[in-house]
């Protein structure tokens, strides 16, 4: 798992959402990708296919430009003291480690590109790393996101440090609004994965924890509403038996379209139903800019937590 405060870093916000289409390839991995990469690529498309998601192929070109980005990461980090172990960031960057600088020791083109749409982590294996993003907010959405077609991966070690780099790419927002955990899933994990930046649950859920360090809270349900225009989103959540469950719900815009999150304050249950519900207002437009009706809309998942 990635380690708090070491997180995978917020994907460049404006996720570079790679607004480019990429062909459909056979699903086999690149020939001399390494068997750690390929482990967490279908990992993935397991994760991808449990939510009823189209799996995607292992980019060659996009998994180069990861790696040459991974190394830039290694030869420009630094060691600082811990005087906020809450800003992950800050323990081995003095940049956004979504961008390549010129003149900086390993600087390339394809580096950069990659950098400013890619999710890292800085943790465990590949395979873990991916199981940890999509334990987040942020991070899960790309990864998990209808319109993703396509991956390219990379993982770099360097002493104890290591650097995992998910290149993505997203093909616009056309798709209906999707909840995450899909309807009628099982076993679906208890924890979210600490450490995420940015910090996507309240401040007050920290008081009373030392600094740099932070609360165990539980699995964020997600809605990607895709090209919908919405404002207005609430969301809750209880056991299947009607007992709420504490919770803190917000959205955010991420790349010219609206994600929502109900991030659970204690630890899901093992073995337990939930129901998820989001509420949101959609607008439609009678051309590009004439608001023609707004609707109430509710959203609705029900899942059960594994063991």
């Amino acid at each position: 798992m990635i380690r708090p405060p070491v997180l995978a870093s917020f994907i460049a916000l404006a996720l570079a959402l790679s607004v480019v289409g990429c062909a459909r390839g056979p699903l086999v991995a690149p020939e001399g990708t390494s068997p750690e990469v390929v482990d967490a690529w279908r990992r993935l498309n397991e994760l991808r296919r449990e939510a009823g998601l189209q799996a995607v192929p292992l980019d060659e070109d996009a998994g180069h430009g990861g790696a040459l980005h991974a190394r830039y990461l290694e030869l420009n980090r630094r060691r600082v003291p811990r005087e906020d172990p809450y800003s992950p960031h800050l323990q081995f960057f003095d940049y956004t480690p979504h961008e390549e600088l010129p003149g900086r020791p390993g600087f390339t083109d394809e580096g950069r590109e990659a950098a400013r749409k890619s999710c890292l982590g800085y943790d465990g294996t590949a395979r873990e790393n991916v199981e940890a993003q999509v334990a987040t907010f942020h991070h899960r959405m790309p990864l998990l996101s209808p319109g993703l077609q396509s991956v390219g991966m990379a993982t770099r070690r360097s002493g104890d440090a290591v650097f995992h780099v998910i290149v993505v790419e997203i093909d616009g927002d056309d798709w209906a609004p999707f909840v995450y955990p899909v309807n009628g899933q099982q076993n679906v994990p208890l924890a979210f994965t600490t450490g995420e930046n940015p910090e996507p649950r309240p401040v007050e859920w920290f008081n009373g924890y030392a600094r740099g360090m932070a609360p165990r809270t539980g699995f964020p349900i997600t809605i990607d509403f895709g090209e919908a225009n919405v404002y207005g989103v609430e969301g809750s959540l209880q056991k299947a038996d009607g007992t709420p469950v504490e919770a803190y719900a917000t959205s955010v815009e991420m790349a010219f379209h609206t994600t929502g999150v109900i991030l659970p304050r204690p630890v899901l249950e093992p073995n337990t139903s939930y129901v998820a519900t989001f509420d949101a207002t959609v607008v439609t437009y009678d051309g590009r800019y004439d608001r023609k009706e707004s609707t109430r809309h509710r959203y609705t998942t029900t899942f059960r937590t594994g063991s």
